[in-house]
């Protein structure tokens, strides 16, 4: 079958990725997780991808493609902050093309059969991202880890697969249309583990199941394969890489001796040894990425992060030994934010030694429960957003150390234009939650 990968076009620049909607950043953008392990899973059939996104395709374009391609089935990805326009736009490829429509997302995950309750023109939506309920549907017609439309009715089945899903056509992505602030581009995204153990209050990804661990040489092949394509620079894009510690420093033993990567990952401070972190080095890591969200206690125990400021501190410590360094990620604006929080956080800002920050601002995301926004004010939250950019990089030396992530003059100017178009327009603003009239929650 001719099948179409779609990620929609929008006017607010965003990504959808993951059942989550987060704002489209001037510094990253990632390949859409859940349309990647769907090319793993049809990599039987005619694929193509369109990622507006990406590509940066209005509406008229992105139709002129897919008129191109004449797809017979679509998976597409919505997110609640623009649905009525993401709704819009798959109705219209339904009426010219006939084709089957499945949609993957935030409003899908939290509404399930509902949804295609109130959208009569789609056929089904799956429970989980990584789920083979789509191909199975094409195939034979099962209903599997979805909600389908069938002869009218809606079935549903809740079945959860493994972790199991071939190897993704990387290269019918655009792939240098991907960029991470420390990379030339290209650089390939790939999955080792889905689900976490965690229940951090304002994710989604606890909501996703038991973790599943992905068979380890089908990891090894598939990089093998980007290898051999010239892709060498690798995002692992698992929640937590080290959710296993035992099942981490085994593939990466397993990398270090059969193909050469240097890799980007998210790990969190527990469970880590000195053993894990030397394995990963061995392996090709170059960067980590670790949500430590807050330099308060009280504010992470509330989260349900499942560690301490303390932890985080000695994590950054321990990859620092090994040479690996690390982006840390913070979060202002949860419920229990407040001056003296977010005091907390510069105060960290100040003394940490991680080599990268990205500093957001807490969005509501639909599907992970009531409104969990502080009180402070949007600008408040704003100010202090570009308040904690200047603590750490105006740190002595800290913009010196920053030449260490330059690989070419060209990485260099896309770095600084990247980085003032952000700094420029702080694409965290307006909520999304204001782009529909109302929080996602409500």
């Amino acid at each position: 079958m001719r099948v179409l990968l779609l990620n929609p076009p929008s006017k607010v620049p965003l990504m959808r990725d993951c059942f989550a909607v987060t704002s489209k950043s001037s510094l990253y953008l990632w390949h859409p997780l859940d349309l990647l392990v769907q090319a793993g899973h049809l990599s039987g059939h005619d694929l193509a991808v369109l990622d507006c996104t990406a590509s940066r395709l209005g509406p008229r374009e992105a139709h002129a493609r897919i008129d191109a391609f004449r797809p017979e089935a679509v998976l597409s990805l919505v997110g609640h902050p623009v649905l009525d326009e993401d709704l819009a736009f798959l109705e219209t490829v339904k009426r010219k093309h006939g084709c089957v429509v499945f949609a993957s997302g935030d409003e899908t995950y939290g509404k399930r059969a509902a949804f295609l309750e109130e959208h009569p023109f789609v056929d089904g939506v799956l429970f989980d991202f990584v789920s083979s309920g789509f191909k199975r549907f094409l195939e034979s017609g099962e209903v599997h880890g979805a909600a389908c439309r069938v002869s009218g009715r809606v079935v549903v089945d809740e079945r959860v697969d493994d972790l199991d899903y071939g190897i993704p056509r990387h290269e019918i992505f655009p792939l240098r249309r991907y960029y991470l602030p420390y990379w030339e581009r290209p650089f390939a995204s790939v999955y080792t583990s889905h689900g976490c153990n965690q229940r951090c209050s304002f994710c989604m990804v606890p909501g996703l199941g038991r973790p599943r661990f992905r068979p380890q040489e089908q990891v090894i092949d598939e990089l093998k394969r980007l290898s051999a394509q010239g892709v060498t620079n690798v995002f692992f894009r698992d929640a937590s890489f080290n959710l296993s510690a035992k099942r981490t420093e085994a593939l990466c033993g397993e990398i270090a001796s059969t193909v050469e990567v240097r890799f980007a990952s998210w790990v969190k401070p527990r469970p880590l040894s000195d053993g894990l972190v030397a394995a990963m080095r061995d392996a090709g890591s170059y960067v980590v990425h670790i949500g430590i969200e807050t330099g308060s206690d009280a504010l992470l125990a509330k989260m349900g992060k499942g560690f301490t400021v303390a932890d985080a501190v000695r994590c950054v410590d321990l990859f620092k030994a090994h040479g690996i360094r690390v982006v840390g990620h913070f979060l202002l604006g949860l419920e229990g934010e407040s001056e003296a929080s977010i005091a907390d956080t510069l105060a960290l800002l100040r003394d940490v030694q991680l080599d990268l920050v990205s500093v957001s601002i807490f969005e509501e995301r639909y599907g992970t429960g009531a409104s969990q926004r502080s009180r402070l004010s949007d600008a408040e939250l704003k100010r202090q957003t570009l308040r904690a950019y200047r603590t750490f990089y105006l740190r002595p030396g800290r913009l010196r150390d920053l030449r260490r992530f330059v690989e070419s003059p060209r990485h260099l100017v896309q770095a600084l234009y990247r980085g003032s178009s952000y700094l420029g327009h702080l694409r965290l603003y307006p909520r999304f939650a204001a782009l529909r009239g109302a929080s996602p929650n409500q």
